[in-house]
């Protein structure tokens, strides 16, 4: 997978969650579960768009050699999925509110907190990435630095022996 279609479907992403907090902003009895759902997606909204900063910059495989990009595909969509279902469960138009309610009562405070649960797998998952990306470019920047050190000393003993020659 390579990182321009990853960076391409981000965007997607977050539609979605933006589409799945406003229907579960809507729906007046999602109670505590709906509540951190909705905590759940605005948070993973932040994460998504943090990651496609970090992945739009990334052109190959190469140049972030420490992430899995097939993973990262598959939890995008994984995520992309979920946030669906969300959609679906919320959605006003697909059942009377009759039905909503009663399918609310006997099923929702758990499929709710299943689907809030996968959504803080995914999230973990996306803020493990963007760790590990920036750890990389840390070590990168250190190894640099010590590179630039070392040529300065090099290069400082290099003057002090041809001081010492010309004395």
């Amino acid at each position: 997978m390579d990182p321009v279609s990853i960076a391409l479907a981000i965007p997607s992403v977050i539609a979605h969650a933006k589409a799945a907090y406003d229907f579960v902003q809507k729906f007046r009895k999602a109670g505590e579960s709906g509540a951190k759902l909705m905590t759940e997606i605005e948070g993973l909204s932040k994460t998504l768009t943090a990651l496609h900063g970090h992945i739009d910059k990334i052109k190959t495989a190469a140049d972030a050699p420490l992430i899995d990009l097939a993973e990262l595909d598959r939890s995008v969509r994984a995520c992309n999925e979920i946030l669906e279902a969300v959609i679906a469960k919320f959605n006003r138009g697909q059942m009377s509110k009759f039905w909503k309610r009663l399918t609310w009562t006997l099923q929702g405070e758990k499929e709710v907190m299943e689907l809030q649960q996968a959504l803080a797998k995914q999230q973990g998952y996306f803020v493990l990435v963007l760790q590990i990306d920036t750890s990389s470019k840390v070590i990168d920047v250190r190894e640099e630095q010590e590179r630039i050190k070392a040529k300065e000393v090099l290069k400082e003993e290099r003057e002090a022996l041809e001081a010492r020659r010309n004395v």
